[in-house]
């Protein structure tokens, strides 16, 4: 719920086959980022990235190429 009692919307990152906290899509987003050091990161995501891990902790994304790479979560 958002101020005033509204709902409020939000995208959520979720694995349906694991047990993984959901994610605000937002922190993806961030640490995307920061990955990538670009603003804009949906095409590159696609294109580098195999799978990301959501920890409590951390997201940790398995690049294509194989290396991996752990982003801490603030």
């Amino acid at each position: 719920m958002g101020p005033a009692g509204q709902k409020e919307k939000h995208r959520v990152w979720l694995c349906r086959e694991c047990s993984a906290p959901r994610e605000f899509d937002s922190i993806f987003r961030k640490a995307a980022q920061t990955l990538f050091n670009e603003k804009q990161v949906d095409g590159l995501f696609a294109q580098y990235i195999e799978k990301a891990i959501n920890y409590d902790d951390r997201i940790d994304f398995y690049y294509k190429e194989g290396k991996v790479i752990s982003w801490q979560k603030e």
